[in-house]
């Protein structure tokens, strides 16, 4: 199955922009982007195990979040008027508004999905291929954990159903007033480092803005690695201002923007990251990871899950890629209040021609916890203790001890076997 929004036509479109807009004498305001996703998008609707869709929301959701990232430099921190500019721009739901901050609940823009040819669904149970035979490799099965089978005779077979990429969409932007350049600016980056759907941030479901159409500046989508980083570091010139970290996914002087590789297949791109994270994270099996020499870099946190004798008051240095993680069936790692805490390692593959891809990775720092929560080392069930967050036995509760260049040790590393960097020709945008 595949949706857009529920009054896909124009002529409905045309509708809503005119009631939306009643009352204004003035010709609406329009930019019209086209996007290429550069590799499997996985967007489920009401059911994700077997619907696929790109729906309004979602792409309003990426655009938001993208937004949001580059507001916490602009206003230097401050958090009231970043709410009070986000509340003018995209609204408000439920109690966000209020007439004391003068936002209304309605967005200052309508969206739409025009109809997309040619689409291609990849079904349930369905093996992803790189190419026309080729299951993909071992590194996008690890970057799409949870998607698609890892590894054995099930390699690459989906859990659920995704769009097969390339593929090119717009989106169209209706506004009675002039647009915001921060909501352009937005846009710009969503389609330099941005995704869509369900790990996102490991690659999949990568957007390339291609184009920009009607009340917009003039916009070039870049042809070299070079240029590529010139429209980035324009993007984000705000964000040195800022040296404390923020308090949610946002650009500051902590965060790092890479160009790591580069390559004529999106899908080697990814599987080749994928596969490089993997070495760079795992253990192994009998010295191996993929049938290559494991590095064994962090056997401190291999020893604390086999003899569950060390870190005692503390937890694994690789938590900082994202919670949960998990050790076995019976041991991982949670937050005390969150079911989840988004890795802030991103990857990205852009497209700077048919012929030309480039990887991106980007550490976007920030408070990996809320204030006052803990990490919880969960033994037997990831479940709380009849779901009171309070319940969990004090010697499973850790202080955060976050450490940051664990991260920042992928992207500048050197191969412990071959003394080789993992990433010889990379070029770093930000800081």
């Amino acid at each position: 199955m595949y949706g857009y929004w529920a009054d896909n036509s124009s002529t409905g479109f045309e509708s809503i922009v005119a009631a939306s807009l009643k009352g204004g004498d003035v010709a609406p305001h329009r930019i019209t982007a086209i996007f290429e996703v550069v590799t499997p998008l996985f967007l489920g609707g009401a059911d994700p195990a077997s619907t696929v869709e790109l729906r309004p929301p979602s792409i309003k959701g990426a655009l938001r979040f993208w937004w949001r990232a580059l507001a916490w430099s602009r206003h230097n921190g401050d958090l009231d008027a970043i709410q009070k500019e986000e509340q003018k721009i995209f609204g408000t739901s439920g109690q966000e508004g209020t007439a004391s901050n003068g936002a209304t609940g309605q967005a200052s823009f309508i969206l739409r999905v025009p109809p997309i040819k040619g689409l291609k669904i990849i079904s349930k149970d369905d093996v992803l291929r790189d190419g026309a035979s080729a299951t993909v490799g071992l590194g996008m099965c690890y970057f799409g954990y949870g998607l698609m089978a890892a590894f054995g005779q099930n390699q690459g077979q989906l859990a659920r159903p995704c769009l097969s990429a390339p593929f090119q969409f717009s989106i169209e932007l209706v506004s009675r007033h002039s647009f915001a350049a921060s909501l352009v600016d937005a846009l710009k980056v969503m389609g330099l480092l941005g995704a869509l759907g369900s790990r996102r941030r490991r690659g999949y479901g990568s957007l390339s803005l291609l184009s920009l159409a009607g009340d917009a500046e003039a916009w070039t989508s870049p042809k070299t690695k070079t240029d590529y980083a010139n429209q980035l570091r324009t993007l984000l010139r705000h964000s040195p201002i800022k040296s404390t970290e923020p308090p949610y996914s946002a650009f500051s002087r902590l965060s790092r923007v890479v160009v790591v590789t580069e390559g004529s297949e999106p899908l080697a791109l990814l599987d080749g990251v994928g596969r490089q994270m993997q070495r760079y994270r795992s253990w192994g099996h009998n010295g191996k990871v993929n049938g290559e020499d494991s590095e064994r870099n962090f056997q401190n946190d291999h020893d604390w899950f086999k003899s569950k004798t060390h870190f005692n008051d503390a937890h694994p240095r690789r938590a900082i890629f994202g919670l949960p993680h998990n050790y076995s069936k019976t041991l991982g790692v949670l937050s005390q209040i969150a079911d989840r805490r988004a890795s802030p390692l991103l990857v990205h593959v852009h497209k700077l021609t048919s012929q030309n891809y480039i990887a991106v990775l980007s550490i976007i720092r920030s408070n990996f916890l809320p204030e006052n929560d803990k990490v919880w080392i969960w033994q037997g069930s990831p479940k709380r203790p009849n779901g009171d967050p309070k319940k969990i036995p004090a010697d499973q509760l850790r202080e955060p001890r976050l450490d940051w260049t664990v991260l920042n040790g992928f992207i500048d590393g050197t191969n412990k076997k071959t003394g080789q960097p993992y990433f010889p020709n990379s070029m770093q945008i930000l800081p």
